[in-house]
């Protein structure tokens, strides 16, 4: 009887694989759209699935122990960062904070100038 109760609670267990996946730090914690992001922790697989908010994201590149992505174009806000792997390992849902796109600088013309005055 008691092996029987052994194996009962065994098989009522979830796989290892539903509780292996994990991540452990996120740099940066906030973040404009085309920025960066990596994620530590794993393993990571490469066909793991990540989502910010409702929108799914393809990862820049896929490490064991590393994953990049690069912010979407989104609104600025909080949304949930869930990982998950097909065979339905996920992480819990960690807040990601999408900052406001600064604007920036691509291009000046002229380059140079010749002379420069001051007028007063």
């Amino acid at each position: 009887m008691r092996i029987l109760f052994v194996l009962l609670a065994i098989a009522c267990l979830p796989s290892s694989a539903a509780w292996a996946l994990e991540v452990t730090s996120i740099a940066p914690v906030a973040a404009p759209p085309e920025r960066r992001v990596t994620l530590t922790g794993g393993p990571f697989s490469a066909d793991i699935q990540l989502f910010l908010g409702s929108s799914r994201l393809t990862p820049a590149a896929v490490e064991e122990k590393r994953l990049f992505f690069d912010v979407p174009e989104l609104p600025e806000g909080e949304y949930a960062l869930v990982l998950r792997e097909p065979s339905g390992a996920r992480t819990p849902a960690t807040t990601f904070r999408v900052l406001e796109l600064l604007p920036r600088i691509e291009a000046l013309s002229p380059t140079t100038l010749d002379a420069c005055s001051l007028q007063q």
